[in-house]
């Protein structure tokens, strides 16, 4: 168990594995050096909060790679009354920033990496 331990902690510093697949390591090396079964091992990783995160994420991922970011931003600012949001950030163009389309085009340049 210690050796497992020892392993992990060197991948994790090194980051010579990603720390997605070091963090899995357990759930595969446990049962396999005969340490505990793999329906006791397993538990540790099911955890509804953790799939509400990956979920997030994966919403986030596959909105970030269809360029919706600015599309949800300017739909939930047209839903507060900002007017002329869409032209400012649809567009790209220069625009005149004021204080309610400049966080909002900051905010979604910054989610956005662009």
């Amino acid at each position: 168990m210690a050796a497992v331990v020892a392993l992990m902690a060197c991948l994790w510093i090194s980051e010579a594995v990603p720390l997605a697949a070091t963090a899995l390591l357990p759930l595969v090396l446990l049962p396999l050096l005969g340490f505990m079964r793999g329906r006791e091992a397993a538990p540790f990783y099911v955890n509804s909060t953790i799939f509400l995160f990956l979920g997030g994420f994966m919403i986030g991922r596959c909105m970030e790679a269809l360029s919706r970011l600015a599309h949800v931003a300017v739909v939930g600012a047209e839903a507060r009354g900002v007017v002329h949001l869409r032209r400012t950030l649809l567009a790209r163009a220069p625009a005149r920033s004021s204080l309610g389309t400049g966080p909002a085009r900051a905010s979604v340049r910054s989610l956005s990496g662009r």
